[in-house]
């Protein structure tokens, strides 16, 4: 099996389909990254660290969901590789293990109805620094939008800065024979 760039397929130029993934386009305002919505509850800011920009997401308030709410189209992809660039700080958890800093979401026909959850990103402690993490996962039949959801699910506080979001298609090819 060989793995060619989805940017030969027609998607955007660097293969993501996660618009401004690297937040570095600013809204009309100039106050957020352009196509990105905001998160429901919370604190929330715009940074920048050395020319790099990112969200930051910050709890306020005990064991209130903070969500971040993004849906982008999979544009026929069969199967996606998601890479996410993240840091978490003073975060304390909730009373269920699951109640943490996570990435989570799910893939979602045409009339965006859920079809399918996929696994979350997890982020049970704070992280040393900037970390990265990847997963593959094939594109359900039907889906055509897959939404994100970058959060602080009901924890008691922390902080979670998203970096970067990458949504590649993962393109198989028949080998050459």
């Amino acid at each position: 099996m060989l793995l060619v760039s989805a940017a030969s397929f027609g998607f955007a130029q660097d293969g993501n389909l996660f618009p401004n993934g690297e937040f570095d386009s600013p809204n009309s305002a100039g106050d957020w990254p352009a196509k990105i919505s905001k998160p429901n509850k919370g604190n929330h800011s715009w940074g920048n660290e050395g020319g790099e920009r990112f969200i930051r997401m910050e709890s306020t308030t005990p064991l209130e969901t903070v969500l971040l709410y993004q849906q982008i189209s999979l544009r026929g992809a069969q199967e996606v590789e998601m890479t996410i660039r993240a840091r978490v700080s003073g975060l304390v958890k909730g009373p269920k293990s699951w109640f943490d800093a996570r990435i989570m979401g799910d893939f979602r026909d045409s009339g965006s109805q859920k079809i399918k959850d996929f696994k979350p990103i997890t982020f049970g402690r704070d992280t040393d620094g900037w970390v990265e993490r990847t997963v593959t996962m094939p594109v359900p039949d039907g889906a055509v939008f897959m939404a994100i959801m970058p959060s602080l699910l009901q924890v008691n506080a922390g902080t979670l800065d998203i970096a970067s979001i990458t949504v590649t298609p993962v393109v198989e090819t028949a080998p050459q024979l």
